[in-house]
């Protein structure tokens, strides 16, 4: 397998440069019913490091597109891992060390699965792990882990959200900054 590196060109520091954004131009994924991609927009075999990802931005960043992120690493942000405000299924992934929630879904429609989501941090909103706002989002056999935010920790569910499944994930050493609430 061939990794593409998305990094900073210089001081490798969180913020380093600015991320990559799926716009409601880009091609949506099409994946078939087993999962397997088909064709349209995706984020495969990358590692993306050091970006910005800061105001909700992400060092990946989904608007309104269907995209698939798979077998991706994506760290030292200096906020978000990945945002979608959209549609997006992100698996296989690895997520940490983010100044910023691993995964935030402002909105939409989105599949987070076989993960390893750890050691992100969100100190202003969020959930360190995983935060959604308003979407349907389903969040199975993930391993969420030693991340923090203010109020939650693992992942935290804003309220307008509906979990269509959230099952075999492993959740341990996440802690909390603030006070928490809807956290798993």
């Amino acid at each position: 397998e061939m990794r593409i590196t998305s990094t900073a060109s210089e001081d490798k520091v969180p913020g380093g440069w600015g991320n990559i954004h799926f716009t409601d131009k880009s091609t949506p994924s099409k994946l078939d019913d087993a999962g397997n991609y088909i064709k349209g927009s995706v984020l495969e075999y990358s590692i993306i490091e050091y970006a910005t990802g800061m105001g909700g931005t992400g060092a990946v960043r989904v608007n309104v597109s269907n995209l698939l992120v798979d077998h991706c690493t994506i760290s030292n942000a200096a906020g978000n891992g990945v945002s979608v405000y959209g549609k997006a299924v992100i698996r296989n992934s690895t997520i940490y060390d983010n100044k910023g929630n691993g995964i935030y879904v402002w909105w939409g429609t989105v599949t987070i699965a076989n993960n390893t989501i750890t050691g992100n941090t969100a100190f202003n909103e969020g959930g360190g792990g995983i935060f959604t706002v308003v979407g349907t989002v389903t969040i199975t056999n993930n391993t969420i882990t030693g991340n923090m935010g203010p109020q939650g920790t693992a992942t935290y569910f804003w309220g307008g959200d509906r979990i269509e499944d959230f099952s075999g994930n492993t959740v341990v050493d996440n802690k909390a900054s603030g006070t928490t609430k809807n956290t798993a």
